[in-house]
C-alpha cells in the first residue's frame, strides 16, 4: 500500500537472521535498508531481490560472500 509518503518501507527484522546460514534470500519483501547482518560471517549467498534497496552498506563483515543479488532495487550509484 502506498501513502502519500510513498510506498510503506520494510527493513530486515534480526528475527528472521541466522547468524550459522551460509545462503539469505530477502525477496519482494519492500526492504529500505541492508542490515543486522554483521554475525552472519559465514553468509556465501545473500539476495535481495525486488526491494527498495537505494544504498549498497553493512556488508563488510560477510567476508565470505561469494554471491550478491541487488537487482531490481533504487540503487543508482556505487560508490
Amino acid at each position: 500500500m502506498e501513502s502519500e509518503d510513498g510506498p510503506k518501507l520494510y527493513y530486515i527484522d534480526p528475527k528472521d537472521v541466522d547468524p550459522k546460514s551460509q545462503k539469505m534470500y530477502f525477496i519482494n519483501q519492500r526492504l529500505a535498508k541492508i542490515d543486522h547482518l554483521s554475525e552472519c560471517v559465514n553468509l556465501k549467498v545473500l539476495s535481495f531481490r525486488r526491494n527498495l534497496i537505494k544504498k549498497i552498506e553493512n556488508l563488510e563483515n560477510l567476508k565470505q560472500l561469494r554471491h550478491l543479488e541487488l537487482y531490481d532495487n533504487k540503487i543508482r550509484k556505487i560508490e
